[in-house]
């Protein structure tokens, strides 16, 4: 849990189950390059704004490959998804900067992810590895001078029992943005602290007009509601609601997600395909 104290600098990292994009807190194995960078070669970007209060507060950008600077070589990834997240840019005090990157396995399941956090003067890692077979977790943690450098300090855990299922942000919207289009209700698993808890996603309507800055006309959207039994990353709470595009990619467009203290905005302001 988080108090108020903790507030600013946990903001934008509260909201990255919103788009897809996000997991779990950091996790990984010991301090090495990401098997790629999707900013390299995407095949889906989204760069939201992130509001408090009214006030900006940083920037939320996604980048997804299936085909490009992240090429499946095994067989069995489903692509590879990059969070670049920022809040109070220029305020060193109180910034806070996240790099997470995860490759999704062909059952929709995260199977490596990193996690990276500017302290500074370091960076706090963390890189998490899923067996395909078993759903066990090894998990690894600790610091290096540079990202990507060599670690001063690894740390292992154990996250999860063997055969108990795992999940994270980004295959949960990647379910909600498949199911949208033909279900009103439906509950997908999300992996938390060690549990497996059903997500209910509920269709609140479906031709809202909304404009973003992403594009010049409104568009026309579904909106959605995520509700949550438990609290999640950084304060994340009770529900979200998320307006999805009604377009083949049923891209997300605005959300609004409560945290601990009164909720956080998103809006897409840049989208490519």
């Amino acid at each position: 849990m988080i108090g108020a104290s903790n507030l600013p600098g946990c903001l934008l990292r509260a909201v990255a189950l919103v788009v897809a994009l996000i997991a779990s807190s950091a996790v990984a194995l010991p301090a090495q390059t990401n098997p790629c960078d999707p900013r390299d070669d995407y095949d889906e970007y989204l760069h939201y704004r992130v509001t408090y209060l009214g006030i900006g507060i940083g920037s939320f950008e996604f980048y997804f490959s299936e085909n490009g600077a992240c090429p499946v070589t095994d067989g069995e990834s489903v692509g590879y998804g990059l969070n670049v997240m920022e809040t109070f840019p220029g305020i060193g005090f109180l910034r806070v900067y996240t790099e997470y990157f995860s490759r999704l396995d062909a059952d929709g399941y995260f199977t490596v992810a990193h996690a990276w956090d500017e302290k500074r003067n370091e960076w706090e890692f963390a890189v998490a590895s899923r067996d395909y077979a078993s759903n066990s977790v090894e998990l690894q943690t600790g610091r290096a001078d540079d990202q990507f450098g060599e670690p001063t300090e690894v740390e292992a855990h154990e996250t999860v029992w063997p055969g108990m299922p795992t999940h994270d942000a980004i295959s949960l919207i990647r379910t909600i943005r498949k199911r949208i289009p033909g279900e009103d209700r439906f509950a997908p698993a999300l992996y938390h602290e060690g549990e497996v808890e059903p997500v209910p996603v509920t269709v609140i309507s479906r031709d809202e007009e909304i404009e973003v800055r992403a594009f010049e006309e409104p568009q026309s959207s579904t909106e959605v509601e995520v509700e949550l039994d438990f609290e999640g990353i950084h304060g994340l709470r009770d529900a979200l609601t998320v307006h999805f595009a009604n377009d083949a990619e049923r891209t997300p467009l605005h959300a609004r997600a409560r945290v601990a203290i009164g909720s956080v905005r998103l809006e897409l302001v840049e989208y490519e395909r």
